[in-house]
């Protein structure tokens, strides 16, 4: 399950292809995305800070974060509210 999270967390294409091994990481780097311990909402979180940071935190319209998450912006909103994700001034 973690290997599919982070294959989905990292995956910058439309087609997730993930066919590495939990094997594979370098245990001496640190991972780009929570632990497992953290929790989902914490996966979530970081991936969502990550599609926004990349649309310029733009939410709606073609190039904003929901259309990249393949959700309605009301439902993105939301969840930005429920995991306290606040734009940076």
């Amino acid at each position: 399950e973690s290997t599919i999270i982070r294959a989905l967390v990292t995956s910058s294409d439309d087609v997730l292809d993930y066919t590495g091994s939990v094997l594979d990481v370098d245990p001496d780097v640190a991972p780009l995305v929570p632990s497992d311990r953290d929790g989902l909402a914490a996966v979530q979180r970081a991936h969502i800070l990550d599609v926004l940071e990349r649309s310029g935190w733009k939410v709606e319209g073609r190039k904003g974060a929901a259309c990249a998450l393949g959700m309605p912006p009301s439902s993105l909103r939301s969840l930005m509210k429920r995991l306290e994700i606040i734009r940076p001034s």
